[in-house]
């Protein structure tokens, strides 16, 4: 039976220039003081190859700077038998928005193999050959799970909060 304990995996803290990173990092660190941080890495392509380059576990979790983690989190489990799943899968649960109570992946928490981070091209560093470039998403081994431990902050100041609306509008 092979199933993956979250509590048993790198947890990284991804941050650039969010306003709220530092009070949320510290957050993190009272539910998880084994996490680990990359910071201030500029392109999503880069940042979550840095978060690989650090990882020494099987997985590695992200854990976006504007979110804040329920620490039911801590103690799932991922059981690939029962889901039908091999190890390559990598998984994607849902955040809830703050801003609109809205609950869906993006920034939500992700649980990555270092492989699959590694081979990936985000859409910054895409040829445009293949649509599982663009976007992580739409990989065959990207697994959406339809729990909910987290929610994200995306509004710590006008600018965050445009960002974060203008990737929402053009994805």
């Amino acid at each position: 039976m092979d199933k993956i304990k979250v509590i048993e995996q790198d947890i990284i803290f991804l941050s650039y220039d969010e306003p709220n990173a530092e009070k949320n990092y510290a957050d993190l660190l009272t539910k998880a003081p084994w996490a680990k941080r990359v910071h201030g890495v500029k392109g999503s392509d880069a940042a979550h190859k840095a978060c690989a380059a650090q990882c020494e576990t099987d997985y590695f979790v992200t854990v976006d700077a504007d979110n804040i983690i329920d620490p039911a989190f801590l103690e799932v489990e991922v059981d690939l038998d029962e889901l039908g799943l091999t190890k390559d899968h990598v998984f994607s649960w849902c955040g809830k928005v703050h801003v609109n109570n809205l609950m869906y992946g993006n920034g939500g928490l992700k649980m990555w193999t270092p492989a699959f981070v590694n081979n990936m091209k985000t859409h910054e560093n895409t040829d445009g050959r293949d649509e599982t470039c663009v976007e992580f998403c739409f990989d065959p081994l990207y697994w959406p799970m339809h729990d909910c431990y987290s929610t994200t902050y995306p509004n710590g100041s006008a600018f965050q909060a445009w960002r974060a609306g203008f990737r929402e509008g053009v994805k």
